[in-house]
């Protein structure tokens, strides 16, 4: 992810196909909703996405929602026939990010901790 600056970013999803796609996300301001976060999409992918966070237990939940319209010609002209193909790759790309975001929020969570226990002297 790139920060673009007035809060854009560039996402670049690796594929198992043999494409990538690149998005622009924005967010597009203040949420009415505390935990909810909008942005919209542009680049090979359009349309919008939102995150919303809830208190679960000792943690939280993300859910992760999105409404997008596919920019690529290519895509767009294989989707007739390989539509599973791009279901399947999806849901393997949406794993990964899963996978990463958990590993991410584990490396933050211990590094959270660690400096608690140093301003209590532990």
């Amino acid at each position: 992810m790139q920060d673009l600056g007035d809060g854009g970013y560039l996402i670049v999803a690796r594929s198992r196909l043999p494409y990538d796609v690149r998005i622009v996300s924005r967010a597009l301001g203040e949420s009415r909703q505390p935990g909810v976060i909008d942005a919209s999409l542009s680049g090979d992918l359009e349309g919008y996405a939102r995150w919303t966070l809830k208190a679960s237990g000792a943690g939280c939940s993300l859910v992760y929602d999105q409404e997008v319209k596919t920019q690529k010609a290519m895509l767009n002209a294989l989707a007739p026939v390989a539509r599973p193909a791009f279901r399947l790759n999806h849901s393997l790309m949406m794993s990964h990010g899963q996978a990463g975001l958990r590993i991410f929020l584990a490396g933050y969570s211990r590094a959270a901790s660690r400096m608690r226990e140093m301003r209590s002297g532990g």
